[in-house]
Formats: C-alpha cells, sequence, structure tokens
C-alpha cells in the first residue's frame, strides 16, 4: 500500500492522521482515494478534481508529481506520497 505524509498544517483535515496508507496503482488513485477517506482535504489542499493547489507540492519518493504523465505513472506498492505545503517570509 502507498503511504501518504501530511504536514501539520494539513492534519486538521485528515483527523489528526499524520500519514495514511492507501491502495492505488497511480497517483491519480491514491489522490481518489485519500480524498474520498478525508473529503476535507478537496478546497484547502485540492481541487474539485484533485489537483494540489498552488502552495501544495506533491512528491513520490522524493521526485515530484508535476504533470498529468506523473498522476498517471504506476506506483510502486511501497510508494512513499509526501505532500508539502509552501512557506513564504521574508
Amino acid at each position: 500500500m502507498a503511504v501518504v505524509h501530511f504536514p501539520r498544517q494539513f492534519m486538521p483535515y485528515t483527523d489528526q492522521h499524520k500519514t495514511h496508507a492507501t491502495e492505488g496503482l497511480s497517483v491519480s488513485d491514491v489522490l481518489n482515494n485519500l480524498t474520498t477517506r478525508f473529503p476535507d482535504l478537496i478546497g484547502p489542499v485540492f481541487t474539485e478534481d484533485l489537483y494540489p493547489l498552488p502552495f501544495v507540492g506533491l512528491f513520490v519518493d522524493g521526485m515530484p508529481v508535476t504533470s498529468e504523465h506523473d498522476r498517471r505513472c504506476p506506483l510502486d506498492s511501497r510508494a512513499q506520497l509526501i505532500l508539502i505545503s509552501a512557506v513564504a517570509g521574508g
């Protein structure tokens, strides 16, 4: 199962879970399953069509997910997906 890791800022939308293991053959599948389990992620983290908002980074095993091709590529069953929130400062 793929494991999704959440930053502290997103934990209010995940019932305070830091991680969540879910099935999925691709990133798109995992995101669909993830938002079914945690629908509050839609809006503050993902768009309705399950794309990360501009301030959210999505990585699979350390590599950024930046294209539709990345979202549809097969995932290893032990994949680690990491969501990060952009940090602003000056």
